[in-house]
């Protein structure tokens, strides 16, 4: 025998609210209608589950892109420096081109970091 309009204990011994379900992702009460858990922000619609998927960014030829609800953030890797074509520069000038290979060495490591 249960009389419906006495609320139900939770284990840590609050009340439930009258209408509500628990959330599969981290068992919070949650009303029956939600697209959206607000406590621990997973989608539990199937259909805004799915866009969601789909919308997610993949990284992919050596580039990845972020992007927010109206900015969309695209990084690249830089190109490595040919290490041989610049030695090989600096030999066939007779060490002329070895200041622009210090310069081209200085300015890679200052992209990295």
């Amino acid at each position: 025998m249960t009389d419906e309009s006495v609320p139900a204990i939770r284990p840590d011994g609050g009340a439930l609210a009258a209408g509500t379900i628990s959330c599969p992702f981290c068992a919070e009460q949650i009303q029956p209608a939600a697209k959206k858990c607000r406590h621990c922000g997973e989608i539990l619609d199937a259909v805004m589950r799915k866009q969601q998927e789909v919308a997610r960014p993949t990284a992919a030829g050596g580039a990845a892109a972020a992007s927010s609800s109206s900015t969309t953030v695209v990084i690249r890797d830089r190109p490595r420096v040919n290490h041989a074509l610049h030695i090989f520069l600096c030999f066939i000038t007779f060490g002329l081109w070895i200041p622009i290979y210090i310069l081209v060495l200085i300015g890679s490591a200052m992209s990295r970091d």
